[in-house]
């Protein structure tokens, strides 16, 4: 098989993966693989780092914790998985929804 033979070969399969959603779904595992990674290298080092203080505030009032589950739910319906991996340590909304223990 001649390089161009090989190259010709690789695109199409690309191009079929892109058509089927195959690539976008690796891209967003990989995204979200890789922001859970820098989430847990983060928790070691320092948490307050990666707090983004505007979105603790707003997620603080009760619109924003609405919107917060509004979000959240469209993920879970659409089964936005790998979305939902990312959104929910970043926004840390799971916690505002948990129940606390009498």
């Amino acid at each position: 098989m001649s390089a161009d033979e090989d190259t010709e070969l690789r695109d199409l399969v690309a191009q079929t993966l892109e058509t089927n959603g195959v690539l976008g779904k690796i891209r967003a595992q990989l995204r979200a693989s890789v922001f859970l990674a820098l989430e847990e290298q983060g928790a070691l080092e320092s948490k307050s780092q990666l707090v983004n203080q505007d979105l603790k505030k707003f997620l603080n009032t009760k619109e924003g914790r609405m919107v917060a589950a509004l979000v959240r739910e469209f993920l879970i319906h659409f089964n936005l998985d790998y979305s939902l991996a990312v959104f929910d340590p970043e926004t840390n909304i799971v916690r505002l929804f948990t129940p606390v223990p009498y």
